[in-house]
């Protein structure tokens, strides 16, 4: 994997281990000579992940259509910013440069872009690692929820495992390189 998509928060939250294990993971992503392909926002754990991937010389490519750029959210010192009509271009644009998919803590945003890559995986649309860094255990409410899913027989048990989750970012990108769809 040389490039991943980060979807994550446009705020900080109000746990401060996010945005610290934000920090260490996009440090993590830069001594690995991978690339980031996020929102383009400069605010919340979007804003860590591109200042942090800036401060060690990564490159970091954001996405934002340009109702969002008028707002002034957009990071100035990134690498790239690409700008898209709509919210929906963004998302494809995203999936195209990619070759993997993280989702880090955030709100409705960040589950409907991961969950759109979960869709396109689950239908053979997608054939990329998809993961989720579970940063305290953020993700765990939402696992229970997908077992939940899967014993209700209304997940198949080959798309559940189309979801790598781990709480240590190493390990999770062991997981995804390691990935056969």
């Amino acid at each position: 994997m040389k490039t991943i998509t980060v979807y994550c928060a446009a705020k900080l939250g109000n746990d401060p281990t996010f945005a610290n294990e934000a920090r260490e993971f996009a440090k993590y992503l830069v001594q690995q000579n991978i690339d980031i392909v996020y929102g383009g926002s400069k605010l919340g754990i979007m804003g860590v992940i591109a200042e942090t991937t800036i401060e060690n010389g990564g490159k970091i490519h954001g996405v934002m259509p340009q109702f969002l750029v008028d707002k002034e959210i957009a990071n100035p010192n990134i690498t790239e910013l690409i700008i898209t009509e709509t919210m929906s271009q963004r998302k494809y644009k995203m999936m195209d440069l990619a070759d993997g998919f993280i989702a880090l803590p955030g709100g409705f945003g960040t589950l409907e872009e991961i969950f759109e890559v979960l869709t396109l995986a689950q239908v053979n649309q997608l054939k990329k690692p998809i993961g989720f860094l579970n940063i305290n255990n953020y993700y765990t409410p939402l696992l229970t929820f997908l077992e939940n899913c899967l014993q209700s027989g209304l997940l198949a048990q080959k798309h559940f495992n189309i979801i790598n989750i781990d709480s240590d970012y190493e390990r999770l990108l062991l997981k995804m390189r390691n990935y056969k769809k």
